[in-house]
């Protein structure tokens, strides 16, 4: 009879499963509830730890029979239940913590899972051989470290606007991060002293008389944990508090340089969490890396086209200077210079035309512009700045000024030449036959707000629909 049947129950198997029944079913609750499948959140973290945790028992006929049998595969803890001679005293007397706090924990779930499915030759690996995201460090029961993994990069987003990525900046970036205390080099204290519960082994091994038959148990050590050494509280380390990590800030300088793009990627190696916080407490990784990331703030002129060139829409310029010429002025380029366009007199800009300002765009990096992380600011050349002008008309024009111009205009020979031409348009028009109809109308300055009449539209409706359903509640 099973005494307990959670690790089972986390599992989804009944406690009959065989070895094989039970491997499958790791297998779909691991690539279910892993991190990397759902945005490395808490829950899932916790979850995948609890389903490695029940696979690493129930996969061992040992532990799973001791886990049957007791509610528990913990060797000590049933010695502990089992035996009534333990040493309390002891027990009370160190102060229960090991002397590297941080190497307290046995295979990790990340180990498991990579194990797992690496060593099956089948199913994804989610990035563990390539050491990403896999924060959890492999230490056995003693302390003694077998392997570490990277842990994950840290990401941040640095706003900024055209002028930095046109003449770069230089700026500062505080970070909260992991990191081991120096001061006790992670061991929590000062200096340690060998466990007397266990003679500094780590294990307690002990005999028990069952009639004629003599049973012996090793069991991890209580009072140390199974480091063989633990701390005094007077040489509990000031720093840390023993914990042998600590929350450091640290305040990093970025440099953006000239030719950056959106997106665009600087890492600082190295500078990532050295120590994780996860549900089964600390765990020491391979640190990873500070990655920021360019994140271009919307400009309310200027858009970036083809990652180096500018585009200027709208921009208005005179009536009388698309017509006769003279010079406009462009401000807030991204260089901060004041960019002065001279409007040929015969050019004659027409709406919504487009003309180019060569070398006036962003600034395209040297070839050799090579890392993300380059400090490098050789720009081989600018992009192209691309101005969509628009004719500003005036409100409207004195009765003198358009009889001058009307004077003027007639005898233009080129404008002379196109009313001519419109005119004997029109006049083809309406004397085809005699069959168009011509009717006279005036403008009106009056344009409804079409956004404005659809609301008081949709309102309209329902206070209709709220009348009548009022009318339909009658009360006797």
């Amino acid at each position: 009879m099973v005494k307990d049947t959670k690790l089972y129950d986390l599992l989804n198997v009944e406690v009959t499963a065989t070895a094989a029944d039970i491997k499958k079913a790791f297998r779909l609750a691991a690539l279910k509830c892993h991190p990397d499948k759902n945005n490395h959140s808490e829950e899932s973290k916790e979850k995948f730890q609890e389903i490695s945790k029940a696979y690493e028992v129930l996969s061992d006929e040992k532990k799973r029979a001791l886990y049957d049998t007791y509610g528990t595969a913990d060797e000590s803890m049933i010695a502990s239940h089992m035996s009534s001679d333990d040493d309390d005293e002891m027990n009370a007397t160190f102060f229960n913590h090991p002397a590297d706090p941080l190497h307290m924990f046995g295979t990790s779930a990340g180990d498991l899972f990579a194990q797992f499915f690496n060593n099956s030759g089948s199913g994804p690996s989610f990035g563990f051989n390539q050491g990403k995201y896999d924060s959890f460090s492999n230490f056995n029961g003693f302390g003694q470290r077998t392997d570490m993994r990277a842990g994950p990069d840290i990401k941040h987003y640095l706003k900024c606007v055209l002028s930095d990525l046109y003449l770069g900046k230089k700026t500062k970036l505080g970070l909260n991060r992991m990191r081991i205390c120096k001061q006790c080099d992670g061991k929590g204290g000062m200096k340690s002293v060998a466990c007397r519960s266990c003679n500094g082994q780590g294990e307690i091994v002990k005999t028990r008389r069952m009639g004629p038959m003599v049973q012996t148990f090793s069991s991890t050590c209580n009072s140390c944990r199974g480091s063989g050494s633990y701390i005094r509280k007077a040489d509990i380390c000031s720093k840390c508090s023993g914990t042998g990590v600590y929350k450091e800030r640290k305040i990093f300088d970025v440099e953006v340089n000239p030719g950056m793009s959106n997106e665009q990627m600087i890492v600082l190696p190295g500078e990532a969490d050295e120590v994780l916080e996860t549900s089964h407490g600390l765990m020491k990784v391979r640190p990873g890396d500070v990655v920021i990331v360019i994140d271009i703030i919307k400009d309310k002129k200027f858009e970036i086209v083809n990652e180096h060139d500018l585009v200027l829409r709208n921009y208005q310029v005179p009536l009388k200077t698309c017509l006769c010429g003279g010079e406009v002025y462009i401000e807030d380029h991204p260089s901060g210079k004041l960019i002065k366009l001279s409007i040929i007199p015969n050019e004659l800009l027409k709406s919504s035309t487009f003309k180019t300002l060569e070398g006036l765009g962003m600034p395209k990096p040297a070839k050799n512009y090579g890392s993300s992380n380059s400090s490098t600011t050789e720009i081989e050349g600018y992009g192209n700045l691309y101005v969509q002008f628009q004719i500003k008309f005036p409100e409207r024009l004195e009765d003198d000024t358009i009889a001058s111009l009307q004077d003027v205009l007639d005898k233009d020979p080129n404008i002379v030449r196109e009313t001519q031409n419109e005119s004997q348009r029109l006049e083809h028009i309406i004397n085809v036959d005699g069959t168009v109809e011509v009717e006279e109308h005036v403008l009106s300055d009056f344009v409804p707000n079409y956004r404005e009449f659809k609301e008081y539209k949709n309102n309209d409706n329902k206070k209709r629909k709220t009348n009548d359903n009022n009318e339909d509640c009658t009360v006797s």
